[in-house]
């Protein structure tokens, strides 16, 4: 029988839960985006500049991890359709195991919940000089509070991205619930 065209018999080069945390960090991309906007009409100064600035640490991370997740899915499918010479990216894995996808690694786990302590640093900032300023009313609070609740969607953005990269770590290297996400595997 022969096989439909179009019908591959190779393995998907990325999961649901991938596919999952590809989406998220596009969230993430966007939604920095907008805080930056938002945090800029007041030039920084109603986050005391931690919005702008954690805003640039977000934007490379999920940028580098995009860029980094394109790369390992096109080097994955290239590798299925001219045999199976392994790169140099690929032999850098525990032998016998094939290396981890960049979005499973320990950085990509740990940063955004550093980023969700910042960005709550954030918003602390926001509602302090909101409140602080809140006698004299008048169309400046408008940005003030709209990057807030970006800040807000940002930080569950964020959270929910760190679990599903752990979960998807857990699912490729151990088998055995007893162990914790750190002490799976070597450092990477």
């Amino acid at each position: 029988m022969h096989p439909t065209p179009g019908h591959d018999d190779t393995p998907t080069l990325i999961t649901p839960r991938q596919r999952l945390i590809q989406r998220l960090l596009w969230m993430s991309l966007i939604v920095s985006a907008c805080i930056f906007g938002l945090s800029m009409a007041r030039l920084g100064g109603s986050s005391l500049f931690i919005s702008p600035c954690v805003t640039a640490l977000c934007v490379a991370y999920d940028i580098t991890l995009l860029v980094l997740t394109n790369k390992e899915r096109k080097g994955a499918a290239q590798q299925g359709t001219q045999g199976n010479l392994p790169s140099a990216h690929q032999t850098m894995g525990p032998p016998g195991r094939p290396p981890l996808p960049s979005v499973c690694r320990k950085p990509s786990i740990i940063l955004p919940f550093v980023f969700v302590l910042l960005w709550l640093a954030a918003m602390a900032a926001n509602i302090t000089i909101l409140a602080l300023l809140s006698g004299s009313r008048g169309s400046w609070m408008a940005p003030s509070i709209v990057e807030i609740i970006f800040i807000a969607g940002h930080i569950v953005v964020l959270s929910n991205l760190g679990v599903l990269c752990m979960e998807e770590r857990r699912r490729l290297i151990g088998e055995d619930r007893q162990l914790k996400w750190y002490q799976l595997g070597q450092y990477d």
